[in-house]
C-alpha cells in the first residue's frame, strides 16, 4: 500500500468521524474586552477558578465591548476593577494601556489583532 493511499484512507476515516462541517472556529475569546482582560489579569491567578468566570461575566455584562473601540468606550465610563471584581490597580492599568495601544494602531477585532501581531515590531510594542 502506498503512502498516498494510506493518507487517503486516513482522510476518509477522519471525514467519516467528523462529517463535512461546518466546524466551529478554534476556541479563544472573540470579545476584545475579554482578550485584553485575559492578557492583563492572567499573571499569578488561578485561571479556571478565578479569572475565567470573571471574563465570562465581563462578556455578558459588557456586550458592547466586543471590539477594542467598544471596550475603550466602556473603560472611559466604567471601572474595570469593579466589573472584574479584581482590585489590582497595576493589572487594570495594564488593560488600559493595552487598549490604548491597540486602538492607536487601528486594531479593533481579534482578526485585526492577529494580523497586527504578525509584525515583530508590534509584538515588541505590546510587550513594553
Amino acid at each position: 500500500m502506498t503512502a498516498l493511499s494510506l493518507a487517503q484512507r486516513l482522510a476518509g476515516r477522519i471525514q467519516h468521524l467528523l462529517g463535512d462541517g461546518p466546524f466551529r472556529h478554534p476556541g479563544g475569546w472573540t470579545h476584545m474586552g475579554a482578550v485584553i482582560s485575559d492578557a492583563s489579569f492572567h499573571a499569578r491567578c488561578t485561571y479556571e477558578a478565578t479569572l475565567r468566570p470573571r471574563l465570562l461575566r465581563l462578556q455578558a455584562d459588557w456586550p458592547d465591548a466586543t471590539t477594542v473601540r467598544g471596550f475603550q468606550g466602556r473603560l472611559a465610563v466604567e471601572d474595570l476593577a469593579v466589573a472584574m471584581n479584581f482590585n489590582d490597580s497595576r493589572k487594570v492599568a495594564t488593560a488600559h494601556a493595552i487598549t490604548d495601544l491597540l486602538a492607536a494602531n487601528g486594531v479593533d477585532t481579534r482578526d485585526d489583532l492577529h494580523a497586527w501581531l504578525d509584525h515583530p515590531a508590534n509584538r515588541a510594542a505590546l510587550r513594553k
